[in-house]
């Protein structure tokens, strides 16, 4: 089989090192040879496993549904694909998780167009590329969490602090806006997780997926139960 370029877009961690210590290097999830495994827990690694997982701690959450139509759709598919840590063709710096039930629509290889694109130069363009994609991907965009908590921050107040940023208020006024931050749910007279500016955009970042959380925590994907905090959007090009 010869070297395909492919294409993903997720949430990653950009920074990895060899054995690095925030992933958990024995997960199912990183068993790219697995394809009738089980989880940590000793349930099927699929979606229809993840789906019963989900429903269990999550009664009424609608995702479950979303992954069941996603089983049907590729039954041979593992859970696996989900993640992406390449170290042959890829950057082995580069870990991407991709919301199951947007697998489909958001990865792809082999395409026609980005091969042609890929060998418009002298020769082909085969370094593996990562680019931050900041405002995150819909419908998950517009939406944030303090990250170092791993709670979701409510969007309207978060984008006023953006927006002062962006237009560039006294530092007394951010420092403001970052005070009126709350999280989400939380009651207006709650202080909010932010003393200043500084601390706010130190650690407001765009809010994942429930489903990235739930296949992390289902797969045991990272050493401490908030890894996936650390994730941040990308468009991720490499070739295997």
């Amino acid at each position: 089989m010869g070297t395909r370029i492919r294409k993903a877009i997720g949430y990653a961690l950009t920074d990895l090192e060899e054995n690095d210590p925030r992933i958990n290097w024995a997960s199912p999830l990183l068993d790219f040879e697995l394809f009738d495994g089980t989880s940590p827990d000793g349930e099927p690694m699929t979606f229809d496993g993840l789906a019963d997982y989900i429903a269990r701690n999550n009664p009424g959450s609608p995702i479950p549904g979303l992954l069941r139509v996603e089983a049907k759709i590729r039954p041979y598919t593992p859970l696996n694909d989900c993640v992406i840590h390449d170290t042959e063709g890829g950057d082995p710096a580069v870990l991407v998780v991709v919301p199951p039930s947007y697998l489909g629509s958001w990865t792809h290889s082999d395409d026609d167009i980005d091969y042609i694109e890929a060998h418009f130069g002298e020769g082909p363009d085969t370094d593996p590329v990562v680019t931050p994609v900041p405002g995150g991907f819909y419908p998950f965009n517009g939406v944030f969490m303090d990250r170092q908590t791993g709670l979701d921050l409510i969007a309207g107040r978060t984008m006023g602090f953006r927006h002062g940023i962006r237009d560039g208020v006294s530092p007394e006024e951010l420092d403001g806006l970052a005070r009126n931050i709350r999280l989400d749910g939380d009651p207006v007279d709650t202080p909010g997780p932010f003393t200043n500016a500084a601390e706010a955009v130190d650690r407001i970042t765009p809010r994942l997926p429930e489903e990235v959380k739930h296949l992390a925590s289902f797969g045991a994907l990272f050493t401490d139960p908030l890894g996936w905090s650390g994730l941040r959007p990308v468009h991720y090009k490499w070739w295997s």
